[in-house]
């Protein structure tokens, strides 16, 4: 698994979560990750569901299943709130699909060139 908290693109990276988190009104400190994590777990439903999804499978050529998981796990002493409004939600949906395909380009290209490579 990777650190993100001693790389300084993952600092960087995880930065950028927590403040799309907060701006569709998320818990401070938490990141949108950690946010689906949490009510996946906590609160199952279609929407988190496809969240964890989405989020896993693209993270998924760096470090396996189990992103939003692992992300909720490693920050269990911040404040979650479960759910969150519709309007807020649906901006939460927005950025994730928008940085999602953006890093999916990333991480799975990364791994096809290693494989290509070996």
């Amino acid at each position: 698994m990777i650190d993100y908290k001693k790389s300084y693109i993952g600092k960087n990276f995880n930065s950028l979560s927590q403040l799309g988190n907060t701006l569709t009104n998320g818990d401070l400190d938490v990141s949108i990750s950690g946010r689906i994590g949490y009510n996946y777990l906590k609160h199952p439903n279609w929407f988190w569901k496809m969240c964890r999804a989405v989020v896993d499978f693209t993270f998924y050529p760096i470090e396996g299943w189990g992103h939003c998981k692992r992300a909720y796990k490693a920050d269990l002493n911040e404040e979650y709130t479960p759910g969150g409004s519709v309007k807020g939600l649906a901006f939460m949906s927005l950025l994730m699909m928008i940085f999602c395909i953006l890093l999916n380009v990333v991480f799975w290209g990364y791994k096809g060139i290693k494989l290509i490579k070996q």
